[in-house]
């Protein structure tokens, strides 16, 4: 859905691997990809903040909490 520039359905199916949280071994890679929406194609880094902080919140023991974090760092400056 994001590469046919269906940005709001990417974020809906998003949303819904998410609410699987630990079910589904994929939850984390949605939040950080969700973050990437926010942050590049919606350009609202507010909630690309929020989405990366969720991610390092819920799945402390992540491949993406390194980048999440440098991110975050990189949107408040």
């Amino acid at each position: 859905e994001t590469a046919l520039d269906s940005l709001f359905g990417a974020l809906i199916t998003l949303s819904e691997i998410i609410k699987e949280g630990k079910r589904n071994i994929f939850a984390d890679k949605a939040l950080f990809l969700k973050g990437k929406i926010y942050q590049f194609g919606l350009h609202n880094n507010t909630d690309a903040v929020k989405m990366y902080q969720e991610l390092l919140v819920k799945f402390p023991n992540s491949i993406y909490v390194d980048e999440a974090r440098k991110e975050i760092i990189k949107l408040k400056k």
